[in-house]
């Protein structure tokens, strides 16, 4: 079950925040999250290619440790 402060994260903060990942997809993020839990695979996330931060944000929320890089910041 997804705590209510990330279903709402989801559903309704996350439209506030510009990027390209969307409530479907914000669910496969936090299922492949949780699977990894159930199995005890710990460490960091990280996103490469961040655009706007959708879904580094969404990461944020649900990981312990995450980090973002982005190619635009490079250039």
């Amino acid at each position: 079950m997804i705590p209510s402060n990330i279903r709402k994260f989801i559903f309704h903060d996350l439209r506030s925040v510009e990027g390209y990942i969307d409530p479907p997809d914000a669910l496969v993020y936090l299922s492949v999250l949780e699977r990894q839990r159930e199995h005890e695979l710990e460490g960091g996330v990280a996103e490469i290619g961040a655009y706007f931060g959708r879904s580094y944000f969404l990461l944020k929320r649900s990981a312990l440790r995450t980090t973002a890089f982005s190619s635009s910041a490079i250039a």
